[in-house]
């Protein structure tokens, strides 16, 4: 098998309506910028729906932006995904999307240090034992509610994913649409996925 493509994903927090990102998501960006010079990456990866009701943009173009226009990163190494809507999506949905353009990845996340240990966890079980994942989380002030809040979210996903082997793409994303309020219908009843961001290569051993 050909060599892995070494992939830096950015995860999204929040931004205003007109696409400025907020510190924190910019922080991450910054931080997945500089893994991506300093390891000689191949893709850096943006991720992140048009959440606002207020706005059509996607923050994961949002992020995009901000990393041509302050640190001049270019297009051609530029990957979007416009469908994640939480950390569970952003897991399942940019593996699907990787899978499809690459025959096998490296993978390096940059986040904020408060949500490190749920994004390693969620991202390890999704991509499973032939994945290399690495996470690394911008500086934050960490606090106790932040803390029960990554707790109460991580409980959510095991109870929600639950019995699903590491690795098994096809069943993390059948359960996402099938169990999860963001995905099934539930919370954004008139927002379905497209089919394009849930398609599987079927030739490709899951």
């Amino acid at each position: 098998m050909a060599d892995a493509v070494h992939v830096v994903l950015a995860l999204a927090n929040l931004m205003e309506a007109d696409g400025t990102l907020n510190a924190e998501t910019a922080a991450r960006v910054d931080l997945a910028v500089e893994m991506f010079e300093r390891q000689s990456a191949d893709r850096l990866m943006v991720i992140g729906w048009a959440y606002r009701p207020d706005s059509e943009i996607a923050i994961g173009d949002a992020m995009a932006t901000y990393a041509r226009t302050r640190h001049g990163v270019d297009d051609t190494a530029l990957l979007i995904n416009r469908y994640a809507r939480d950390t569970s999506g952003d897991a399942i949905l940019s593996r699907i999307q990787l899978d499809a353009l690459f025959p096998k990845v490296r993978l390096t996340v940059a986040t904020t240090d408060y949500h490190v240990a749920r994004v390693k966890t969620l991202f390890t079980a999704v991509y499973g034992p032939d994945h290399t994942i690495a996470v690394h989380g911008s500086e934050s002030g960490r606090t106790a509610e932040r803390a029960s809040d990554e707790a109460a979210s991580l409980a959510a996903f095991s109870k929600t994913f639950a019995g699903i082997a590491p690795g098994d793409l096809r069943g993390f994303r059948d359960r996402l649409l099938s169990a999860h309020p963001f995905y099934n219908g539930t919370s954004f009843p008139n927002q379905p996925l497209p089919e394009e961001a849930l398609e599987i290569d079927a030739a490709r051993p899951q």
